[in-house]
């Protein structure tokens, strides 16, 4: 597993900057150019210790810090001891990606937040389609998938249950 890219923003001196790592980094600059900042912004995104006011670029402004991580392998994976983490983590990377974002609010609390993609439109979301399907059989079924999801009839011809529905 690797860092593929860092984004720091309202942090000490740094208001808003992307960094992409690679195998070997060198941090180098003149005194005040924010590397420690960069590397402290680091620190808080692991373990989300305590902030102080005088920590924010802008004090109207949450402070966040997203790291992507990438190139996940099943060994990465095993590291993680709790089996019922480690579902919950499978289920979030999408190609071999998975991206997470501290964020500090005004009052310095923070939280550590995980993006994961979700339908916008609601007839993809699962409790929509749970309240849909319900009672729907045979024909009824696929007429109602033909007719919600734009499907064709080919698409549709194998759509005996709702579970088979459900995963088309």
């Amino acid at each position: 597993m690797k860092i593929s890219k860092i984004h720091i923003e309202n942090f000490r001196g740094l208001k808003n900057i992307d960094l992409t790592p690679s195998q070997m980094n060198c941090v180098i600059g003149e005194n005040n150019a924010g590397k420690s900042s960069v590397l402290l912004a680091l620190k808080l995104f692991l373990n989300g210790s305590k902030i102080s006011i005088n920590d924010y670029y802008d004090s109207n402004l949450p402070i966040v810090i997203e790291v992507t991580f990438n190139s996940i392998r099943e060994k990465d994976l095993l590291k993680i001891a709790d089996e019922e983490h480690r579902s919950r983590i499978i289920s979030l990377i999408k190609d071999d990606e998975l991206k997470f974002q501290r964020k500090y609010d005004l009052d310095q609390s923070s939280e550590l937040l995980c993006y994961k993609k979700v339908p916008i439109n609601e007839i993809y979301t699962e409790h929509w389609y749970n309240e849909n399907l319900k009672g729907k059989t045979g024909s009824t079924l696929k007429e109602f998938m033909k007719q919600t999801y734009s499907l064709n009839d080919n698409q549709v011809s194998n759509i005996r249950t709702q579970t088979i529905a459900k995963d088309e």
